[in-house]
């Protein structure tokens, strides 16, 4: 595979697996042919933390026999949402990503994708109504400067239902949470209401 990371988990007291691919097509001319630079997966710390992130997640939201209940649809955009969040906010505290005041600076991918949204459409910092042209909204389909997603996106983003575009919508919803009650009360929030989920 190219331009992609994936991890298996597999119920709990068993082994996950985790594969980074390289983002770049060989033999490709950049940035016409291919947008993403010649890097690995692992070379790229959101990466990284997004796919481990899977793992807690997906150990976290199960059915009675353990397997995780976070494949496709809505359940799989929440399972992208978590893992770009907790990739970016552990970041950010650490001091390794910045984000201030200004709209639109939290890029996952921001590495590999040479400084483009070319994994998300937009960085995960951009709340509803933002008129930062870093936070475009849903304007592929002719609408105006729209800020961050809502629900009413679901299945827009891209023009068909898809975990990752879906999974914007409620990844900037917890970013603006993490700005309404701060990092920690964030990170307790979200981690036990996994643990809560049906």
């Amino acid at each position: 595979q190219i331009d992609n990371a994936n991890v298996a988990t597999p119920p709990d007291g068993q082994s996950g697996r985790m594969q980074m691919f390289l983002w770049h097509q060989p033999h490709t001319a950049f940035p016409n042919e291919d947008p993403f630079i010649a890097a690995m997966g692992s070379d790229e710390a959101d990466i990284v933390y997004h796919e481990n992130t899977h793992g807690l997640s997906n150990r976290l939201v199960v059915d009675a026999q353990g397997n995780s209940t976070l494949g496709g649809g809505q359940a799989g955009a929440m399972g992208e949402a978590w893992s770009d969040w907790y990739a970016m906010d552990y970041l950010v505290d650490q001091g390794l990503q910045q984000d201030t005041s200004a709209d639109g600076e939290v890029r996952i991918g921001n590495y590999v994708g040479w400084g483009n949204d070319l994994i998300r459409t937009q960085p995960l910092d951009c709340p509803v109504g933002s008129t930062s042209p870093s936070c475009p909204g849903n304007t592929p389909f002719g609408g105006p400067l729209s800020g961050g997603y809502t629900y009413g996106d679901y299945g827009q983003i891209i023009g068909q239902v898809e975990v990752h575009a879906d999974g914007e919508i409620w990844g900037e919803t917890l970013w603006d949470l993490r700005n309404a009650v701060g990092s920690n009360t964030a990170e307790d929030l979200i981690t036990r209401a996994m643990e809560l989920s049906p």
